[in-house]
């Protein structure tokens, strides 16, 4: 017991370690390391990167979230198929076809929303019309019916354990309202930001509020201009952490061969986002870390709370057992 709790202690020291580090560089090299891998990117005056990275990420990096958001849906919606009243029943089933159709037709709405400004004014006049409006639409539909339709072969025995999983997610996106909260007042201008105004002196680090008269600025810019600190796009895509708790749910999955592919995955996927929002100059590196901060410490608190049932904190917390005194008696 105490091999595993000094264990737990070095994973937390090391990774506390690490992420302070990282912050501490990013509080002193935020806009030289933007510089450097969003400048080549943007040319002078321009507001969106031409790096092929930065916007296939832009279009796909908050997909975890929306993934999230609809396969809690389908997992509830056949765990309340034993529901015992009736009414409850058909109600909650509703409900829940009705989320996975929103995280479906959310995933589809971003893509556009990203997409549109890299296209042609004739394709964004099209992208924007009632027909593709209709197409998502019915790609939402149909897709929503096929992952229910796929999620039947998944047994109901497994999608009770998996409500386990639905509440880390739930907590999971719930936060994401602290990144939605902390935007507004933080007020820090995006790099691309300053580089279309070619202005680099309303620069703020992340701990100073800015102070920017946005009635001064373009009606767009002082939508999203000034939405640097912290990164949803981040955090979107951090919502994957999700996936890190699966093998403690599924016991098919809970082989270490499962948990280092999960641990990969995460680690990959969530570098590459938080990179390519550096590099189209929306974010800065003490945006995205600020985001993976939250969203890791949302999954741990929310796993320890609904998997771990508070074991390890119990485990950190517990005062070693004393060694009973032994006389020796000759």
């Amino acid at each position: 017991m105490e091999n595993a709790k000094k264990k737990i202690i070095l994973k937390i020291s090391i990774s506390v370690f690490v992420f302070i580090a990282l912050f501490v560089v990013a509080s002193f090299f935020d806009l030289q390391i933007s510089r450097a891998l969003a400048g080549s990117k943007l040319g002078e005056g321009e507001y969106f990167s031409s790096s092929s990275f930065g916007i296939f990420f832009e279009c796909l990096g908050a997909s975890p979230i929306f993934l999230v958001i609809a396969f809690s849906g389908i997992i509830m919606f056949n765990y309340y198929q034993m529901a015992p009243k009736k009414g409850f029943r058909i109600c909650m089933r509703i409900f829940s076809m009705i989320v996975t159709f929103v995280g479906v037709f959310l995933l589809f709405y971003q893509i556009e929303k990203y997409l549109t400004p890299f296209l042609s004014i004739d394709s964004q006049l099209l992208l924007g019309g009632v027909f593709v409006k209709a197409i998502e639409l019915f790609l939402t539909t149909l897709t929503t019916l096929l992952l229910m339709f796929a999620w039947k072969n998944v047994s109901f025995q497994t999608n009770v354990k998996l409500v386990k999983w639905v509440y880390i997610c739930a907590v999971l996106i719930g936060c994401y309202l602290i990144i939605y909260i902390v935007k507004i007042p933080v007020c820090r201008a995006r790099f691309r930001t300053m580089n279309m105004l070619g202005d680099f002196s309303i620069y703020t680090p992340w701990f100073k509020i800015g102070n920017h008269d946005l009635s001064s600025y373009p009606a767009f810019l002082a939508e999203d201009g000034f939405k640097s600190f912290p990164s949803g796009h981040t955090y979107s895509g951090c919502v994957i952490f999700a996936v890190l708790a699966l093998p403690d749910i599924v016991d098919r999955l809970n082989t270490k061969k499962w948990r280092i592919v999960f641990n990969a995955l995460c680690g990959i996927y969530i570098v590459l986002v938080a990179l390519s929002r550096i590099v189209v100059g929306a974010h800065f590196l003490s945006d995205v870390l600020f985001s993976i901060g939250l969203a890791f410490l949302a999954y741990a608190i929310a796993k320890e709370i609904f998997i771990n049932k508070g074991s390890t904190m119990k485990l950190l917390f517990k005062k070693a057992e004393k060694k009973p005194n032994i006389t020796l008696v000759n």
